[in-house]
């Protein structure tokens, strides 16, 4: 049965920069199914463990096991390359490398690594298995420049990487909620699970938050780079209350009314440039070409214009990611998911690693 026992019912929760999101999802009839969401505004200075344990309070889940999510910020994801060799061998080599990636003494974070596919083979073999962030590290996340080439014999090994003092933090926030910490993972891999699934294509998310934007290539269901830059959408905002004299409240609603921050004058456009120069690097971390598939997603992806805008910089289709394509909702709040799906993708992501584990015990 489990720690929690075999229950149908999962609860992710995503910690925002500026607000905390919850989502429940109940897997029946083979699909995961929406039932309840709550959303948040996190004051400055106000307890997390506080906000969180007052949204649920208002939803009465019927599960108090949760997923949670550190942010991509606070952790390192990267793919390595190493020859044929034992595991006994591997976990040495393992080891090794990571002190090169890792700038912090390791007993300072937790890690965990995982063989995610052989030779030219980039295939989901078990990605999850690396998803535990109870042993994973922070740091700006980078693509590895001096990563090894692909070649015949290759293992592929996913490392991953967080503060100890971090794990700690959210752990607090939890406990404090009176909420069952089921499993911790950066938001990195919720975001992938929420929006690629198991499709098998070369995708890249740019998920655009309040105050950094984590972007995530993804090929054949592994992720080869990560990157987290410190821009998103209060720099937007930001730059709104500065050029029109708005408050901040009248500034957010004008980024999803006016369709012409973007223009070649439009006062939001030095920031998602420069995100889209971050985007385009990524992209082409592993190749020349840029990913067949693009996805943006986070609260700064409701700017209004900003999926056209970043297609036509990168010359390529870029789609608003959907978390609940995958997930049955109810007619009654279609509206209002399809308004908040930017917001909701990371507690989606979740709350669907609850459903994976279901179904595969």
């Amino acid at each position: 049965m489990g720690l929690f026992g075999k229950k149908n019912i999962f609860l992710g929760i995503d910690f925002g920069a500026s607000s905390i999101k919850v989502v429940e999802l109940t897997f029946k009839n083979q699909r995961p199914e929406l039932t309840n969401y709550g959303y948040a505004p996190v004051p400055d200075g106000a307890q997390r463990g506080e906000v969180l344990a007052a949204i649920l309070k208002k939803m009465k889940p019927r599960t108090r096991a949760a997923y949670v999510a550190l942010p991509g910020s606070s952790g390192l994801v990267t793919l390595i390359a190493f020859p044929q060799m034992s595991h006994a061998e591997l976990a040495q080599a393992v080891s090794f490398e990571a002190r090169k990636h890792i700038p912090v003494p390791l007993e300072e974070v937790n890690v965990s690594w995982d063989v995610v596919a052989q030779d030219k083979d980039l295939t989901q073999t078990d990605a999850q298995n690396a998803q535990n962030t109870q042993d994973v590290h922070a740091q700006q996340a980078q693509p590895q420049k001096s990563q090894p080439q692909q070649k015949e014999g290759s293992i592929y090994v996913l490392l991953v990487a967080a503060p100890r003092k971090d794990v700690a933090e959210y752990e607090s926030y939890i406990a404090q909620a009176s909420v069952n910490l089921h499993a911790l993972e950066l938001e990195t891999f919720s975001l992938v699970r929420a929006l690629v699934g198991e499709d098998m294509g070369r995708f890249l998310i740019a998920d655009i938050g309040a105050h950094s934007t984590n972007i995530i290539l993804v090929e054949k269901g592994v992720i080869r780079a990560n990157r987290n830059v410190g821009i998103g959408g209060a720099n937007i905002t930001h730059s709104i209350v500065e050029a029109l004299g708005l408050d901040v409240q009248r500034a957010e609603a004008y980024k999803h009314e006016q369709s012409d921050l973007l223009s070649e004058k439009g006062v939001a456009r030095q920031s998602v440039d420069m995100i889209v120069e971050e985007m385009r690097r990524v992209g082409t971390s592993h190749g020349t070409a840029m990913a067949d598939n693009i996805i943006i997603t986070g609260g700064g992806s409701n700017l209004k214009g900003i999926d056209s805008y970043i297609g036509r910089a990168l010359g390529t289709s870029v789609a608003l990611g959907n978390p609940w394509a995958r997930i049955t909702v109810d007619d009654a709040v279609a509206r209002y998911a399809e308004a908040l799906r930017g917001t909701y993708t990371v507690a989606v992501g979740l709350a669907l690693r609850g459903v994976e584990e279901y179904r595969r015990s």
